[in-house]
């Protein structure tokens, strides 16, 4: 950092040095513990905003020295300005001087960002440490609007960095957190996570977290007229147990409320959608048919491992409650586009998209530029809702170029998301499985809508996985009723796959056994 800029931070942090006990508990609490903690403890206090914890955060996240490598070419690119720019941002930003921060970090961005492709291949740690600045001075200024809205974008912010971040660990650092605590920029992965669940909830406990919801709209509620589409991609190994589950699922969902349902995944479905890609980009493509089929007024993409766990819940009452406006009885023609957010960013598992002209241009920009060359995205550890997320945020750091000028001033109301986007909260179409939720914070428990199995497999292994979609499987036909005629059979290979059939004394029974006519028949039943 400056010379000039370090002792002025250190004299502005002098000055307010006996304003509020809070800061140098944050100050101390943040030097050995990171911003994330400070925040907590600041939040707690009640002078989240206040200025002098401004200055106490920004201590704690100066610059790492010098000598600490880059990571990033110095032959190519601009990363030792962006560097340079968010070292400045930092120094700024613990003088209190936050309009200003908040511009040099909006144009280390914008630096960064002029080759998107080369900024994932040569420096995305540089990336996601300008992305935490810019988050630090949204959030942090006490002079914003609505704070919450302030803390809102700050977070969306936080929610591109770690995009940004994983594709580093995952890629350039090979699994190496030291690559990304020990390089020259000012970001730290656990320091990161911290502040990234410390603004997350402080917006859930505000319920700000999500887009308003319209009060008191049944469950059950249908529109007349509304054609509606589920979609899903089940491209999974012959013989896998889940697609053939999870497609009795969506059917017999689809089924009892009118619904039109696709399962592809058959007969070379998933090859060509996806193009040669990875099989997560295939619904881009699966979407943008029905779309352009120009038949349905919505449709609802739903990843395959996801189960419509209660049949009474409609995807019309979804739209009607964060797609309409209180006392009219039509959808509100504003929203295209509604999708849900999971504890690290943006979540495509489940998303509604409107048929219209936004709708298709969205999903064309997604799959990749207009001149037809691959998306720099197709590869990323989160695939295609990486592209949605910087399609949809990308650009919102142009919003505080011009530091206190008229585009600023309008940057404070704009929300994170286009006009056309509605966030769900999470609990409503996208719970998680408790063995993937510890992650987060929606778990699934009976009387919710929708079961994801997102991530069960990675984090335990394929025989609990296989083992838990055919017992959820069961569940859900129990808490429907279905009939066992509408049931897909099971077998003993689903339940126990290491015990075979000789090895039980006696078949595992999954359909109900005949009515017993004896005494022995009522005991051995």
């Amino acid at each position: 950092r400056p010379r000039h800029a370090r002792g002025l931070a250190s004299q502005r942090r002098q000055q307010w040095g006996s304003s509020s006990a809070t800061m140098h508990a944050m100050g101390r609490l943040g030097a050995r513990f990171g911003i994330g903690a400070a925040l907590a403890l600041g939040r707690l206090c009640g002078d989240f905003f206040l200025p002098s914890v401004a200055a106490a955060l920004a201590s704690a996240a100066e610059p790492l020295a010098g000598s600490q490598e880059l990571r990033c070419p110095t032959d190519r690119g601009p990363w030792l300005l962006v560097l340079e720019q968010i070292s400045m941002s930092a120094a700024l930003l613990a003088t209190g001087a936050l309009s200003e921060a908040r511009a040099l970090a909006a144009a280390a961005l914008e630096e960064a960002l002029t080759d998107v492709r080369a900024a994932l291949d040569d420096c995305p740690v540089g990336v996601a440490a300008a992305y935490r600045a810019l988050a630090l001075a949204v959030a942090l200024d006490p002079a914003a609007p609505s704070q919450l809205l302030a803390l809102n974008n700050a977070l969306h912010f936080q929610q591109l960095a770690s995009g940004w971040l994983i594709y580093a660990f995952n890629n350039q650092a090979e699994h190496d957190l030291t690559f990304i605590d020990d390089s020259a920029w000012p970001i730290a992965s656990a320091e990161f996570d911290d502040e990234q669940h410390a603004f997350a909830s402080t917006l859930a406990s505000a319920g700000a977290a999500s887009s308003p919801p319209r009060e008191g709209v049944p469950r059950g509620t249908r529109l007349p007229g509304l054609s509606v589409a589920i979609v899903t991609l089940c491209a999974y190994p012959p013989g896998t147990l889940l697609p053939r589950l999870a497609s009795s699922v969506h059917r017999l969902y689809a089924e009892r409320h009118g619904y039109s349902y696709r399962c592809l995944g058959g007969g070379g479905d998933a090859g060509a959608l996806t193009g040669g890609r990875p099989e997560a980009w295939g619904k881009i493509r699966a979407v943008l048919e029905v779309l352009e089929e120009g038949i349905f007024d919505w449709v609802v993409w739903v990843d395959c491992d996801m189960f419509f766990m209660d049949l009474t819940s409609t995807l019309d009452s979804i739209l009607v409650r964060y797609a309409s406006k209180d006392g009219e009885a039509a959808l509100d023609p504003e929203p295209q586009l509604l999708i849900t957010e999971d504890s690290q960013m943006l979540n495509t598992a489940i998303f509604f998209v409107r048929r219209s002209a936004w709708s298709i241009d969205l999903l064309r920009r997604v799959w990749g530029p207009a001149d037809g060359s691959p998306s720099p995205w197709v590869n990323h550890t989160w695939w295609e809702q990486a592209a949605f997320a910087h399609i949809l945020l990308g650009d919102n750091h142009r919003r505080w170029l011009g530091g206190d000028g008229a585009e600023a001033r309008g940057a404070w109301a704009a929300p994170a998301y286009p006009a056309e986007v509605r966030v769900v909260p999470q609990f409503e179409v996208n719970s998680y499985h408790p063995i993937s939720s510890r992650l987060v914070s929606e778990t699934w428990e009976t009387g919710r809508f929708v079961l994801s199995f997102n991530g069960v497999k990675s984090l335990s292994a394929p025989l609990v996985a296989s083992i838990l979609h055919a017992n959820y499987y069961e569940l859900f036909c129990d808490l429907n009723d279905i009939p066992f005629s509408r049931r897909e059979p099971l077998g003993n290979a689903a339940l126990s796959p290491w015990i075979s059939d000789d090895d039980l004394p006696m078949p595992v029974q999954l359909s109900p056994p005949p009515s017993p006519t004896s005494e022995q028949g009522r005991e051995s039943k």
